[in-house]
C-alpha cells in the first residue's frame, strides 16, 4: 500500500514538474537541416532551412549559416534575404537575421534567431529560406553551407538540444534563364476616348 501511494506520489511529481516546465518528456532528436540546391554561375537561388522537432515542444531556436564567398548570401552588404515561413511566428524571424563577422577571409556568416514562438513549431516545416547569389565567375562543383551555433528551447527556457546538418550550393553549367520581356498594356477605352475628344477639338 506504502509503495503504490509512494509511486502515484512520484507520479504526480513528475507530471507537475512536466506541466510546469521544470522537466522536457524525452521524445526524439531534434534536428536542423540545410537544404541542397543547384545554381549557374552569376545565379540567384533561395536554400531550405527545414526543421525536423521529433515531438519536441520547440518554441525557440538559433544557428549560424556559414557560406562559402563564391555562393554566398543575397544582400550580405545590408541585411541577408531571408524569410521566415509565414505560418510560423510571424514578423518575428524576419527581424533578426543578421551577418556576423568570419573568423577569416574565406566564409560569409548568416544567424537566424527568434525568442519565443506564440505556439510550437510544428515538425517537418521549412523554417525559413535564404537567397544565394552564385559569383559569376565561380567554378564548377559543390559548395557547402555550413550550419553551427544551433540552440533550441521550449517555451520555459529549458534547452532541447538537438543537431544542425549542412547542405549544398552545386554549380552547375547551364544557361541562365532569360529575361522576359513584359509589354507595356493599353487601355483601349481610355485610348479611345483620347482620340473622339481629340477629333472633336478639331471641327
Amino acid at each position: 500500500m506504502a509503495h503504490r501511494l509512494g509511486a502515484t506520489i512520484s507520479r504526480a511529481v513528475l507530471f507537475s514538474a512536466l506541466g510546469m516546465g521544470l522537466l522536457s518528456p524525452a521524445y526524439g532528436a531534434i534536428t536542423l537541416q540545410v537544404g541542397t540546391v543547384e545554381a549557374a554561375p552569376g545565379e540567384r537561388v533561395s536554400i531550405p532551412v527545414v526543421l525536423h522537432t521529433d515531438g519536441e515542444a520547440v518554441s525557440v531556436f538559433q544557428n549560424d549559416l556559414v557560406f562559402d564567398p563564391q555562393t554566398g548570401p543575397a544582400g550580405l552588404g545590408e541585411r541577408p534575404t531571408c524569410t521566415q515561413h509565414p505560418g510560423v511566428s510571424p514578423a518575428e524571424v524576419g527581424s533578426r537575421f543578421s551577418v556576423l563577422p568570419c573568423p577569416g577571409s574565406d566564409c560569409e556568416i548568416v544567424r537566424a534567431q527568434t525568442g519565443a514562438f506564440q505556439t510550437v513549431v510544428p515538425t517537418d516545416v521549412v523554417l525559413y529560406t535564404c537567397s544565394v547569389e552564385v559569383e559569376a565567375d565561380a567554378a564548377f562543383g559543390s559548395y557547402g553551407v555550413g550550419c553551427v551555433n544551433f540552440f533550441t528551447s521550449d517555451a520555459f527556457g529549458n534547452e532541447l538540444g538537438g543537431v544542425c546538418n549542412e547542405g549544398t550550393v552545386v554549380v552547375v553549367d547551364r544557361p541562365l534563364p532569360t529575361p522576359v520581356d513584359t509589354p507595356a498594356t493599353v487601355d483601349s477605352a481610355a485610348d479611345a476616348s483620347t482620340r473622339h475628344h481629340a477629333g472633336g477639338r478639331g471641327r
